[in-house]
Formats: structure tokens, C-alpha cells, sequence
């Protein structure tokens, strides 16, 4: 789903991919045992919860911050002048 130039933010990705998790969860649920307290929710908390799991995800899970990393546009980092 990723645009050839890459999303221009995690925030940007997530929201594409949004309705492609929200399926697999329909079908498979949460896909991690960590992540199985969110059972206990309504479906409609759970789904309100997918952004902040993901973000989450991002920056806990080496395979998900791989996956972002190669995905996302890096913002270019301005240098101090004079520094």
C-alpha cells in the first residue's frame, strides 16, 4: 500500500493501512498475546486504540520499525550555521 515515493509520516501510513488492520483483527484478532488485554474492550475502544498500538508497535518491535523505516520519508535534518 506503500506510494512509490513512500508515506511523507508515520501518521500518513497509519491511516492507510487503518482498514487493512482493522480487518485482520476482524478475522484474527489482536495479533500479539501482549496485546490480548485489549479483548476486554468494546470493539469500538479497540478500534479507536489501533493508532496508538501501532505507534507503539513502531518504535517497540524490531520488525515494525524496520517496516517504517524503509517506508517512511525520513525528514531531512537542517544543519546549524556557523556550527
Amino acid at each position: 500500500m506503500k506510494p512509490a515515493e513512500g508515506w511523507k509520516s508515520k501518521a500518513a501510513a497509519i491511516k492507510c493501512i487503518d482498514s487493512g488492520l482493522r480487518s485482520f483483527i476482524e478475522r484474527h484478532g489482536w495479533p500479539t498475546s501482549v496485546d490480548k488485554s485489549n479483548q476486554s474492550r468494546d470493539v469500538a475502544e479497540q478500534y479507536a486504540f489501533i493508532e496508538r498500538q501501532v505507534n507503539d508497535w513502531s518504535r517497540d518491535d524490531i520488525d515494525v520499525k524496520a517496516a517504517f523505516d524503509a517506508t517512511v520519508k525520513q525528514k531531512k535534518k537542517s544543519t546549524l550555521k556557523g556550527a
